[in-house]
């Protein structure tokens, strides 16, 4: 029982990294994740698309992801612009599992009361 506890991920931290971390002018339209191994041995990739208000949004969102030490390796592709002059991105990133362990989930939560 022990080890399921200790080897369970919480995706739910994902979405709350992100909302920290997304810029007003950026927004993700579809989200996929592959996880292969457990717990701390995870390999955790993410792919996602959106839209930014333009190039500098995309360039200042990729700094941002950059910061957070849970995210390894951020990459967006296929920038597209529109006659309105927004950017339609694809991004892929690696996730550290230490963000999505449940054991670290719950030291973060029972920090934060």
């Amino acid at each position: 029982m022990y080890d399921i506890i200790q080897n369970h991920l919480v995706l739910s931290s994902v979405f709350e990294m992100l909302q920290k971390t997304t810029l007003k002018t950026v927004r993700f339209n579809k989200f996929t994740h592959n996880v292969t191994g457990t717990g701390k041995n995870s390999k955790i990739e993410i792919k996602m698309t959106g839209k930014a208000r333009d190039y500098t949004s995309i360039a200042l969102q990729s700094d941002a992801l950059t910061k957070s030490k849970y995210v390894h390796d951020p990459l967006f592709s296929n920038l597209t612009l529109d006659e309105q002059g927004n950017v339609s991105f694809e991004l892929s990133f690696s996730i550290d599992p230490e963000l999505v362990l449940f054991s670290n989930v719950l030291v973060r939560s029972e920090a934060e009361d």
